[in-house]
């Protein structure tokens, strides 16, 4: 696994975020609750968990992962963050 330092993660957030959310603020949904849902189309390995909640983390938001060696493998296509 490659360490990659919360200084790093952190200048991504803020390369992309620095301007704002435009998107919440157009639709109006920035104190909403919202829900991230990343699914794999065509199966296979899936990389960058550990900084995206790392990035996650920094924005206090809570992460639930699925462990997806315990899930049948349609079930291991979805991954909630």
């Amino acid at each position: 696994m490659i360490y990659i330092p919360r200084a790093l993660t952190d200048a991504w957030l803020m390369e992309d975020i620095h301007g704002g959310d435009l998107t919440s603020l157009a639709l109006d949904i920035g104190s909403r609750p919202g829900v991230m849902t990343f699914r794999h189309r065509q199966g296979g390995c899936i990389s960058g968990i550990a900084p995206a909640v790392q990035m996650l983390a920094a924005l206090q938001v809570q992460p639930d992962i699925l462990q997806l060696d315990k899930f049948t493998p349609d079930e291991a296509m979805q991954v909630k963050l």
